[in-house]
């Protein structure tokens, strides 16, 4: 009720797209910021704070939720967390084959044998592990660009890129609180 052509935009966009109409939260802060979060379209939800609504007119406002309706359009949350527990495995296995070895300290030459090889698929897992985090960081921002993409397509390439410009400059000269 308090901002009707936002509430109007993800209202037409949850239609057109066939998802739920996402919860919305308000956060007190004058720092400029928009999220998404959910585990699906049926649950997802848009953060954002006061400082959206202070620094940026209703077009901008416009294109930044549209930004963040992208990420549920999308489904950005659900191939991040895939993509993420992917990564998260590839290290757990690396720790936990490193602990194992530290706990089986027998000596003989067939167990030094066994520890090595352990050590070595331990050693492949950690450098898999490593490069899929640069992986992610790449898909992250892909992910981003079609947000964008989607927001510029159903609202104005202008309007998002000012909006991203007066969010950082807002980032920037709003302090942050103290609590």
């Amino acid at each position: 009720t308090q901002y009707p052509q936002v509430a109007n935009l993800i209202n037409q966009i949850s239609q057109e797209y066939n998802f739920p109409f996402p919860k919305i939260g308000i956060i007190p802060d004058n720092n400029p910021t928009a999220f998404t979060y959910g585990s699906g379209r049926f649950n997802a939800r848009i953060i954002l704070t006061e400082g959206i609504f202070h620094f940026l007119n209703p077009e901008e406002i416009n294109s930044v939720v549209a930004h963040e309706l992208g990420h549920i359009v999308n489904r950005d949350f659900v191939i991040m967390m895939i993509a993420s527990t992917l990564i998260q495995i590839l290290y757990e296995i690396y720790s936990f084959l490193l602990r194992s070895t530290k706990k089986n300290q027998k000596s003989s030459a067939r167990n030094k044998n066994r520890e090595g090889i352990i050590v070595v698929i331990a050693l492949i897992s950690y450098f898999f592990y490593q490069i899929c985090l640069y992986l992610l960081l790449y898909l992250s921002r892909v992910r981003e660009y079609f947000a964008d993409e989607f927001a510029s397509k159903k609202t104005s390439a202008k309007s998002l890129a000012n909006a991203l410009i007066k969010i950082s400059y807002g980032i920037v000269t709003v302090p942050d609180e103290e609590s």
